[in-house]
């Protein structure tokens, strides 16, 4: 199964989205005027809900076919550079779940959970990204890539999940809460979410700064070794993933914020890398409920259940 699970990493051209996405970036497509490109900006912002989907989109702008003189990291900037008919094509052509032969509930289901994951974490880096702009931390220039790590950090799991489902549900979804990321691959077992998912930024020749974040999300202070100190993107997406509630429903099986407080661990670290961001940590109640109602209001235009359900 590993032999299997590396190759099809290596190999493999798309990750499916999930069908109620789908269906919503379907619709919006039609609706663009090929001539004014009205319309662009609501297509954009679908398509940055969907992590298959907006890696797909920066895996093609980026590819050597184009040669592009800067990396493409925002879903808005590879729809403008993109030919209106490649666009469509592509995501005409992009699969979604129901296309597979594996596709059941459970997998719906877990698929369901970790796009929640996504768009929570999206959002919440969303309102540090507005923050750490107004106090002058970051530039305007790294927004774009940061929401697209944002959104694709977890591709890793979707990999295995769409794939090899089976392996996730009897391997991976049982180990999460011990899980214990990896710098380098080890070759003698699958390398963590996070390295597959460096793997696919380094396949598909996304931006250095989007790989980076991916590989170090839960491990930020390892990035300083190994980058050389380019880490804000990794700092950022870090606390953004930490302060998301479905984080502790994917890793913890807790649904509050708030214990945060009772892993002294966590919150030593969390406490760390706010501190390096100029953030204090009394602010995590602010950031969330200034993206809870956008988060709910994301939910029900997919369809799915409101972080309070």
């Amino acid at each position: 199964m590993l032999n299997e699970i590396i190759e099809k990493l290596y190999t493999i051209e798309h990750i499916p989205s999930h069908p109620a996405i789908k269906k919503k970036i379907d619709t919006a497509l039609t609706m663009i005027n090929l001539k004014t490109m009205e319309g662009i900006d609501e297509l954009a912002e679908l398509i940055s809900y969907d992590p298959s989907l907006s890696i797909e989109l920066l895996k093609i702008a980026n590819s050597n076919s184009y040669g592009f003189r800067k990396k493409i990291s925002s879903i808005k900037h590879a729809l403008q550079i993109l030919d209106t008919d490649l666009i469509h094509l592509i995501i005409n052509q992009h699969p979604s779940l129901p296309g597979l032969a594996m596709y059941d509930a459970r997998v719906n289901e877990e698929f369901i959970k970790l796009l929640k994951h996504s768009i929570e974490v999206h959002e919440i880096i969303r309102i540090i990204v507005e923050r750490l702009l107004e106090k002058n931390i970051i530039e305007e220039t790294i927004v774009g890539e940061m929401l697209s790590a944002a959104v694709i950090h977890d591709i890793g799991f979707y990999f295995v999940l769409a794939y090899f489902p089976e392996y996730y549900f009897n391997i991976i979804h049982n180990i999460k809460n011990i899980e214990k990321p990896m710098v380098k691959p080890d070759s003698n077992k699958l390398p963590d979410h996070s390295i597959i998912g460096s793997i696919l930024c380094e396949y598909w020749n996304l931006p250095s700064f989007i790989k980076t974040s991916i590989t170090f999300h839960h491990i930020p202070w390892a990035a300083d070794i190994e980058e050389r100190g380019n880490t804000i993107g990794t700092d950022i997406l870090y606390v953004g993933d930490c302060i998301s509630d479905s984080y502790y429903t994917l890793y913890h099986n807790e649904n509050d914020i708030y214990t945060i407080n009772e892993n002294i661990i966590m919150r030593q670290n969390l406490l760390k890398i706010m501190e390096s961001l100029g953030l204090d940590i009394t602010l995590i109640p602010d950031i969330k409920n200034r993206s809870d109602k956008r988060i709910d209001d994301i939910y029900r235009k997919f369809g799915f259940s409101s972080p309070a359900s």
